[in-house]
């Protein structure tokens, strides 16, 4: 938490245990009246092929879509509980722990 912005970020990737860190998050903005950042960050697939053969392309759209709806999805999850809570949905195209 910085001195300037009142809020608790919290990692989102569509598994339950990031649900549960973003309700205990949730828990803790509602607690300290604090913004609730719902992050979900990326880092490009690395995909397997066979040597003499391109790597397929990495549709972008796609993951932005799928990202979109997770987001939205721990969003509505933690609003059912919280419905007054100002929240921020963030999606970094970087690597999730330094994000």
């Amino acid at each position: 938490m910085t001195i300037r912005e009142n809020y608790i970020a919290v990692g989102i990737d569509g598994s339950e245990q990031a649900l549960g860190a973003a309700l205990w998050a949730a828990d803790e903005a509602f607690r300290r009246k604090a913004t609730l950042k719902l992050i979900h960050a990326y880092t490009d697939p690395i995909p397997l092929y066979a040597g003499a053969m391109a790597p397929p392309l990495i549709n972008y759209e796609e993951i932005q879509t799928w990202a979109e709806s997770t987001l939205a999805s721990a969003e509505s999850e933690i609003l059912k509980r919280y419905p007054t809570m100002t929240l921020s949905r963030e999606i970094r195209h970087a690597h999730p722990v330094p994000a």
